[in-house]
C-alpha cells in the first residue's frame, strides 16, 4: 500500500465515527487482497494476505455477541475468510483470494449503508480538524490540518 493511501486512511480514521471505522477497515482489507492478487512473488503475496487477514480478525474481534442474529453469521464469514487466507499462504495458492475479496466487498457495501445512518460523533476526541481543498500542490488539492488547537498537556 502506498504511503499516500496510508495517509488518507489515517486522516479518515481520525475523523470517523465507529461505523465509518468499520467501513475503512473493510477498504483496507480489500486493498490488501488486491495487492495479494497482483503480487509477483511469494513474499509479497504472503505479506499482503496476512495484512488482509489481520483486518478481518479485527472485524471479527469487534463483533458484539449480544446480538447473535447479526454477529454469528458475520463471525462465520470472517472465519471462512481467515481460513482461506491461511490455506492460501501455506500452499502459495491464489485461487481463493478473489472469493475472499468478494465476501469483504459484499459486506463493505452493507456497512456503507449502516454508516450513512450513524449520526454519532468521531471516535477520536481532540483530533486535529482537516480542511480539504484549501491548499493546492503539484498533484492537486491537499488536505490542510487545522492549527492552533492544543492537543497536549499544558504546564
Amino acid at each position: 500500500m502506498t504511503a499516500e493511501r496510508k495517509q488518507e486512511y489515517t486522516r479518515r480514521i481520525s475523523q470517523a465515527n465507529k461505523s465509518e471505522v468499520v467501513v475503512i477497515i473493510y477498504e483496507v482489507a480489500m486493498d490488501y487482497f488486491d495487492e495479494a492478487i497482483a503480487a509477483e512473488n511469494r513474499e509479497d503475496f504472503t505479506d499482503s494476505v496476512n495484512k488482509a487477514k489481520k483486518c478481518v480478525e479485527q472485524l471479527r474481534d469487534a463483533l458484539d455477541m449480544n446480538y447473535p442474529a447479526i454477529s454469528l453469521p458475520l463471525s462465520r464469514l470472517y472465519n471462512f475468510v481467515t481460513l482461506e487466507c491461511d490455506k492460501a499462504t501455506m500452499k502459495d495458492d491464489r485461487t481463493n483470494i478473489p472469493a475472499c475479496r468478494k465476501v469483504m466487498e459484499g459486506l463493505h457495501s452493507s456497512f456503507v449503508e449502516v454508516a450513512k445512518q450513524d449520526t454519532s460523533g468521531p471516535m477520536m476526541e481532540n483530533a486535529e480538524e482537516v480542511y480539504s481543498g484549501l491548499t493546492y500542490g503539484k498533484t492537486g488539492e491537499n488536505a490542510s490540518v487545522g492549527a492552533g488547537v492544543s492537543r497536549g498537556f499544558s504546564a
